[in-house]
């Protein structure tokens, strides 16, 4: 966060996509160095008795303009964020574990969506990608090249520090 220029005093707000280790992990690090905050994910383990937990099921609000999508079943459960931008909608996903159809689909009770920027994992049917103005795959993107290609003016490569202006 320091090298980002991220000052962890402004977090009020943190949401774990799935419980898996590269996603939580570093949590109880991050508590230490934040005031009060709230935590939105799928569990119910409350990290060094901190307040604020909130274990997500359903979709829901949780700040103005951000939203989750509640608890999605697939191989893995995992939630995503619905962000309201100036086009539309655009989904962050952790790794698309309920399948990134399936995310999309509960997605668009919000609106329109216009870009998912997240892991899509082993997500093959890209076509239905076609109608997104911002497609950004990560870390666990099976198909993550095949998916630069055939979008190239409308996808982009994503990692830590990469900024979105939505």
């Amino acid at each position: 966060m320091r090298v980002l220029g991220i000052n962890p005093k402004r977090i009020n707000k943190i949401v774990i996509s799935h419980e898996h280790l590269d996603h939580a992990g570093g949590l109880e690090t991050l508590l230490s160095i934040v005031d009060d905050v709230e935590i939105y994910r799928l569990g119910s383990e409350n990290p060094k008795g901190k307040t604020g937990l909130f274990v997500v099921n359903e979709g829901q609000k949780i700040a103005d303009k951000i939203y989750t999508t509640g608890r999605l079943r697939g191989i893995i459960e995992e939630q995503s964020l619905v962000i309201e931008g100036k086009e539309g909608l655009y989904v962050i996903v952790g790794c698309s574990h309920p399948g990134v159809e399936n995310i999309l689909e509960v997605a668009q009770r919000y609106g329109r969506v216009v870009g998912i920027i997240g892991g899509f994992h082993d997500f093959s049917d890209l076509s239905i990608l076609k109608n997104l103005g911002l497609i950004s795959p990560c870390h666990c993107t099976r198909f993550k090249r095949e998916i630069l290609e055939i979008y190239p003016n409308k996808s982009m490569e994503c990692g830590v520090g990469r900024v979105f202006e939505i």
